[in-house]
Order: C-alpha cells, then sequence, then structure tokens
C-alpha cells in the first residue's frame, strides 16, 4: 500500500520561473552562446571571478619567472645544473592538475597556495627553457667568432651585442668564415 501510493505521485520539480526570455529565449532553446545570460551574471558571475583568474595568473607568472630565471642564470653559469633543473620542471609540468591538487590538499587545504604551487610548476619548464635560450652564449668557439669580422680580420670596436650570424647554428658547408680563417 504505500509503494503504491508513493508510485502515483509525481516528481516534485522545482520552479524558479524559467529561462530568461521565455520558452523562446536563448537558453530555453539551447542555444550556442547566450549573450542576456552573460549580461545578467557579469557582475555577481563573470567579473570577480575573471579578476580573481587574472590575480592567480599573475602570481603563478611572477613567482615562475623569477625562480626560472634564476635557475636559468645558474644554469648558464654552471651547465651540470641544467639536466637536473629541466628534468625537475619537465616532471612536473607532466603532473595532471587534478592529481597534483589531490596530493596537495592533505598538506595545504583548499586554499589559493594550492592553486598557485601547481600553476608556478607549470611555468617552470617553459619559463626555464626559454629564458636559458635568450641567454648570450659562453662558449669559446662563438667568443672568438664574434670577433672576427666576414673576412676573417679582428674587428676593431666590439659590439655590445655579438652579430645575429654568431649565434646561429649552421651546417658546416654554410659556414665559410671558419674554413677560411683556419687556414691563413
Amino acid at each position: 500500500m504505500i509503494f503504491s501510493a508513493a508510485a502515483s505521485a509525481p516528481p516534485v520539480i522545482p520552479n524558479y520561473g524559467g529561462p530568461p526570455g521565455g520558452r523562446h529565449g536563448c537558453i530555453a532553446q539551447n542555444g550556442t552562446f547566450c549573450w542576456d545570460w552573460v549580461k545578467g551574471h557579469w557582475g555577481d558571475i563573470l567579473q570577480p571571478r575573471l579578476l580573481e583568474h587574472l590575480e592567480m595568473t599573475a602570481i603563478a607568472v611572477g613567482i615562475g619567472f623569477a625562480i626560472a630565471f634564476a635557475a636559468a642564470l645558474l644554469a648558464h653559469r654552471k651547465r651540470w645544473f641544467e639536466t637536473p633543473f629541466g628534468v625537475f620542471s619537465a616532471f612536473l609540468y607532466t603532473i595532471p592538475s587534478l592529481a597534483l591538487f589531490q596530493l596537495l590538499v592533505p598538506f595545504t587545504g583548499l586554499t589559493m597556495l594550492t592553486i598557485e604551487i601547481g600553476l608556478v610548476g607549470y611555468t617552470l619548464l617553459i619559463l626555464f627553457r626559454n629564458i636559458l635560450a635568450g641567454l648570450p652564449p659562453t662558449s669559446r668557439r662563438s667568443a672568438w667568432v664574434s670577433r672576427f669580422s666576414t673576412d676573417c680580420k679582428p674587428t676593431s670596436q666590439r659590439s655590445s651585442s655579438p652579430p645575429v650570424r654568431s649565434q646561429l647554428r649552421l651546417p658546416s658547408a654554410l659556414t665559410p668564415r671558419s674554413s677560411r680563417c683556419s687556414g691563413r
């Protein structure tokens, strides 16, 4: 008896007044993108989350840049440091964010610190490799090549930056300077 009475009652579906625009509105018609919803929720949902997102991004890139810049300078001076830090940052980059958050939450809780640790870790590989690639070469060969002009005579004035062609790695067939200068 109890089961038959419960089975005959219709389900209770709350009525929140329907979507904006009524039955013919964008949300009711499953529109691709509803500008009315964006306008209606800009101040209470979208703008605060956008500002929060920009703040988290700026913090993560700033801290990541400071760490990556210091590590790249150290790797530039001490070549042995490049591989271990590159492997460490690549390892951090491969950890999925949800798995990383699951590992960090017991230690840091659901805080901004948890999010920032993950975001900073993801920026390290990209920033470290690019900062290191942008530093000028320090090998003796590149220093020797930048001292000479195209006719193999030492230049009288040393510029603040070596010529671009000395920083490019070209096949030996395309570098006539090295073959011509070594024969003289």
